[in-house]
């Protein structure tokens, strides 16, 4: 398996988790957080200060602005996946996908 399907497949597990808590009804900050940190193992930038803000957020109880934040890492990973056309772009697109629809959970929490 060569890196970047390495980086696919993590991405995949975790969005999964991610995935999974969310059609549950229960949002698991840890999960979210396995979600970023894999997408954060592969990117640098103005993402580190996001993931540093929503962890410190959810240890925090703010959900209003994990909530927010949690939209801003959703059009960010959709906006860093638009140039992408292999299988981490893909994850990359489901993971914007679902930080935004965990976004719109949290504010009706």
């Amino acid at each position: 398996m060569d890196h970047a399907n390495n980086h696919a497949g993590r991405l995949e597990a975790a969005n999964n988790a991610f995935g999974n808590s969310i059609n549950h009804g229960h949002l698991n900050g840890s999960e979210i957080m396995e979600a970023l940190d894999a997408w954060q193992h592969t990117s640098s930038g103005g993402l580190n200060t996001n993931v540093e803000a929503l962890r410190s957020q959810l240890q925090n109880g703010d959900k209003l602005a994990a909530a927010h934040t949690l939209q801003l890492l959703g059009e960010e990973a959709s906006r860093s996946a638009a140039n992408l056309h292999d299988g981490f772009g893909d994850q990359l697109r489901h993971l914007g996908q679902l930080l935004v629809t965990a976004a719109g959970n949290m504010k009706m929490s």
